[in-house]
């Protein structure tokens, strides 16, 4: 017979924060090649890595001012009396290049995946010089703010696809900003074999989107911008952008080519720039 076995004493471990970050153009989890860290607000020296699991999800423990609450019980009773959460800082920086930084703000500790905009999730935008599959289609413009004359920094794009499909994208420091996302539904497309007649191949299959741009002047841009503000931009009236010289609009029509990338620029602009007129935050 074994000897029975004493429990002397159980020690449990709260994270104080766990947060998903998932690619905003496949829907993927993305653990590695991220560079996360948070510190208490106002005090980057006393920032802290995560460390990340086999899910893929980033946690974060041994952040300042909260080790004592790292060791309680977390069970619901213990969530439920918690009191004093503190601003923490959350910069999200990618060492393989695919995304843009950002940036967040949450009171710790949190109760399960940090949420925003009520999804369990962090999006994270392409960087224009990532490299995806050849099979993608891209959009790409440098957007250009006519009223600070200076790149229109952490820009929010959104395309209307045929089919009223949404796909989004943020301009970087440089307000250079990169759509990619799977091609529409070929044009006159059947459910099945076989093709139409007079339907055209793949190869010259086209297709107009409808593209908007939303863009809160700061002076000057973030160097690591807040991620809520960048999305809060769509709460705002679009920007207007420039066609040509003429004026600018709301609303762009531009047409993309299967297999080619667009490049969207004010017709007229010396230096391929995409102009824009945007609304204050």
């Amino acid at each position: 017979m074994r000897p029975s076995s004493q429990v002397i004493d159980r020690v449990t471990r709260t994270a104080p924060l766990g947060v998903c970050f998932r690619d905003e153009v496949s829907g993927a989890v993305v653990g590695e090649g991220l560079a996360v860290s948070a510190y208490p607000q106002g005090q980057p020296s006393s920032r802290r890595s995560s460390v990340v699991n086999r899910s893929g999800i980033h946690v974060l423990m041994d952040l300042p001012g909260l080790r004592e609450l790292e060791f309680g019980a977390g069970d619901a009773a213990w969530w439920q009396g918690l009191t004093g959460r503190k601003r923490y800082t959350v910069e999200v920086r990618d060492e393989q290049h695919r995304f843009l930084p950002l940036s967040f703000q949450v009171d710790l500790p949190h109760q399960g995946l940090f949420q925003l905009d009520q999804r369990p999730f962090v999006p994270l935008f392409s960087a224009p010089a990532r490299q995806v599959e050849s099979t993608l289609a891209v959009v790409r413009a440098e957007l250009w703010d006519t009223q600070a004359k200076a790149p229109a920094a952490w820009a929010l794009v959104q395309a209307t696809l045929p089919g009223g499909r949404q796909v989004r994208g943020v301009a970087d420091e440089e307000g250079r900003v990169a759509l990619f996302f799977q091609y529409p539904a070929p044009v006159d497309s059947p459910t099945g074999p076989p093709p139409p007649s007079g339907s055209p191949p793949l190869l010259e299959q086209q297709w107009t989107l409808r593209l908007r741009a939303f863009h809160a002047h700061r002076a000057p841009g973030p160097e690591l911008p807040d991620l809520r503000d960048t999305l809060r931009q769509l709460d705002s009236a679009p920007a207007r952008l420039w066609p040509n010289l003429d004026g600018p609009q709301e609303l762009l029509e531009p047409t993309l080519l299967y297999g080619r990338e667009l490049v969207v620029r004010t017709e007229g602009e010396p230096r391929s720039r995409l102009r824009l007129t945007g609304s204050p935050l």
